[in-house]
């Protein structure tokens, strides 16, 4: 029993810990730690589903923004982006409003800039 009470708070640290470099703008450590985290994405609570899937879609989001218009990779950022913040969503409805008023604000307005992304949905909650 303990154990698995130490695991999930190295999960919930692990969110914190990309909720950090995000805050810090380090995109490309939020996303090595979000990346780590997603592959146990089951072991974390309803609202830090939601949590971790706001994160990894804004992330997705501002990491596309560095990119050169028009190339591949941007559009893979982009679609990632989408697929993670509809998911953000889904999960914050599933926990009963685990998204502040702000991120939900945020998630929708990121969501309307990416209305043009032409990959299929849900290509990218796979694990990668």
């Amino acid at each position: 029993m303990l154990a698995a009470a130490t695991g999930c708070a190295t999960y919930s640290q692990d969110l914190e810990r990309a909720r950090r470099h995000y805050q810090d703008l380090e995109f490309k450590k939020t996303l090595a730690v979000l990346r780590m985290l997603g592959e146990d994405i089951d072991a974390l609570s309803p609202a830090e589903r939601a949590q971790f899937a706001f994160l990894r879609g804004m992330t997705d989001l501002r990491l596309s923004d560095t990119l050169p218009a028009g190339g591949r990779l941007r559009s893979q950022f982009r679609a990632c982006a989408r697929d993670w913040l509809d998911e953000a969503l889904a999960f914050d409805r599933a926990a009963g409003a685990s998204l502040s008023p702000i991120q939900l604000a945020r998630t929708k307005s990121a969501l309307a800039q990416l209305v043009d992304v032409e990959a299929a949905q849900g290509g990218c909650l796979v694990a990668d």
